[in-house]
């Protein structure tokens, strides 16, 4: 893969021999757009990325409290996962945590079994409730 300079350099060698108006040299300058798409592309996912967030002990205990209120309630959460630069949220109902490999496990609103979430990765839980008009 090409670096930055090379590619302005090659760039700019590609646009002074177009001056030319030589056939070969528009290929060259065609063919050169898909690496220059691919390079954009890369710089966005680049710039899309976020960091994990390093919790505090107060935010922690936080999430520990909403684990264990939506456990003994059985009542959905919303599960915040930082996973690969991106957060990801899944809704369900938690069912049992695997102390032993820091996983838990739940089930979706449609009723399948899903998991295992790491608890590491788990940015913030969210008990849901519903308002019954």
């Amino acid at each position: 893969m090409m670096s930055k300079e090379e590619f302005a350099e090659r760039q700019y060698q590609v646009f002074e021999s177009a001056k030319l108006k030589d056939r070969a040299n528009k290929w060259a300058m065609a063919m050169m757009m898909t690496e220059h798409v691919d390079l954009i592309k890369k710089e966005i996912e680049q710039q899309k990325f976020i960091e994990k967030p390093l919790l505090e002990v107060w935010e922690l205990q936080g999430i520990q409290e909403d684990l264990e209120t939506s456990i003994q309630t059985k009542c959905d959460a919303d599960i915040k996962i930082w996973r690969d630069g991106k957060f990801e949220v899944y809704r369900g109902v938690i069912n049992k945590i695997n102390e032993n490999t820091r996983q838990i496990y739940y089930d979706d609103p449609f009723g399948k079994s899903c998991g295992p979430i790491n608890l590491d990765s788990i940015v913030d839980i969210e008990p849901v409730e519903y308002i019954e008009f």
